[in-house]
């Protein structure tokens, strides 16, 4: 139990000198005569401050003045390559419908679809423009290609298989063997296989 008095002493302490100071802040400091070289620095500082604000409003006119002249640059820039860059667009659109054409022959007959979305839509790919046109019929005509190839290749085909009957075929066994030996010597046609 002393130990614990002994650890809430310090504490009440602690409690007791944040009290005093809060105190002393809370009293106003006298008031003390200022002297002249008081007033002359505080003029000094005044006179500082207001160079200070109208250098940095200087500053911001010329900034001002500037950035007049670099937007009208930058407008006329932009209007003379305004030709350049649609032009550009165009004939990468013209090579990715092309590209995409090339690997999907089925999609041709949407292309005026797909040409006309390329406008409307010019930041998707031209594949996602072609899956919400073609939704779900190319991959039903690629799957009725796949089960025509594969009935014209079942009717091509030969009868027949490659697994043999075990009857009548080769001898296995050394008695086998020697049997059918001796029907050969003996003038006997035997049938092998």
């Amino acid at each position: 139990m002393a130990d614990t008095a002994d650890e809430q002493k310090p504490v009440e302490n602690e409690e007791e000198e944040k009290k005093e100071e809060e105190e002393k802040d809370k009293t106003p400091d006298p008031s003390v005569r200022k002297s002249a070289a008081f007033f002359a620095q505080r003029r000094i500082i005044k006179k500082q401050e207001r160079e200070i604000a109208r250098l940095k409003e200087d500053e911001e006119d010329e900034n001002a003045e500037e950035a007049e002249p670099q937007q009208e640059t930058r407008k006329l820039i932009e209007e003379h390559l305004q030709p350049i860059v649609e032009t550009l667009k165009s004939q990468v659109d013209e090579a990715e419908l092309r590209e995409h054409l090339a690997g999907h022959p089925e999609h041709k007959k949407f292309e005026g679809a797909a040409r006309k979305r390329m406008i409307a839509w010019p930041n998707v790919p031209v594949s996602e423009i072609f899956k919400t046109i073609t939704f779900g019929t190319s991959d039903a005509s690629k799957q009725e290609a796949k089960a025509k190839a594969e009935e014209k290749a079942r009717k091509a085909a030969l009868g027949g298989s490659s697994a043999r009957a075990e009857e009548g075929g080769l001898p296995t066994t050394q008695k086998e063997m020697e049997d059918a030996y001796k029907r050969v010597k003996r003038g006997e046609t035997i049938k092998l296989g």
